[in-house]
């Protein structure tokens, strides 16, 4: 075998006649045109995923590099199943068709908060508190249905807060009203009151007596 040459992670040295130098990357292959003679690109394998990427000019670098076909597209860390029978790289779109590869990509969300996050690689998992399905708009009264893997309303949440609010909001009605008709009770205590005032007085008694009666009928639904 001709002799090989280093310098930092990529084999070189420009030193070496073009049609001797080779080349190495932990990563990814590369392929200068310094020689007129078209360079083989070599590989090994480890756990079933290449490892290291080698390119000579001829020779094998020894007994357990495998030479890759022309124009190979794999780097270190890609999955043997990543390719056919002869070498050459599946498409990720074709890979994740047939379920080899998973695509999570885009905007995933926790069901239990509705907070998401940006998955950018393939092949990362989802967490089990986490979906792809996008919460309602404008409904904060959902939970996730895992069963059915879907976000529903829940009605029987939205029901009571709402009937909650209402409730508190007859009670302020009640209590502003009862601040208001002081004034009528006190003049006719002490016997000041006007015409005015005893409408006034009755006007807001009935509005008084017909909210407690909303009230009731809220608090005993």
């Amino acid at each position: 075998m001709k002799p090989k040459y280093e310098t930092g992670g990529v084999h070189s040295d420009m030193n070496v006649p073009a049609e001797k130098r080779h080349y190495e990357t932990g990563s990814h292959h590369v392929m200068l045109n310094v020689g007129v003679k078209k360079m083989k690109t070599w590989y090994t394998v480890n756990d079933g995923k290449i490892d290291r990427i080698m390119q000579t000019d001829d020779e094998s670098p020894g007994p357990e590099w495998k030479e890759a076909p022309n124009d190979w597209y794999g780097n270190h860390g890609d999955k043997l199943e990543w390719f056919d029978g002869t070498m050459c790289r599946i498409s990720d779109e074709l890979l994740v068709k047939n379920g080899i590869r998973k695509d999570n990509r885009g905007r995933v969300y926790n069901i239990n908060d509705r907070n998401s996050r940006l998955i950018y690689s393939l092949d990362e998992e989802l967490a089990e508190d986490e979906t792809k399905e996008e919460p309602l708009k404008d409904e904060p009264y959902q939970y996730f249905n895992k069963q059915n893997k879907k976000w529903v309303v829940d009605f029987v949440e939205k029901e009571k807060v709402e009937k909650e609010s209402k409730i508190w909001e007859k009670q302020v009605a009640i209590e502003d009203a009862e601040r208001r008709i002081q004034r009528s009770i006190r003049a006719k205590l002490v016997g000041t009151a006007t015409e005015d005032d005893k409408q006034i007085f009755q006007e807001l008694n009935a509005q008084i007596e017909q909210l407690r009666d909303e009230k009731r009928s809220l608090l005993s639904a």
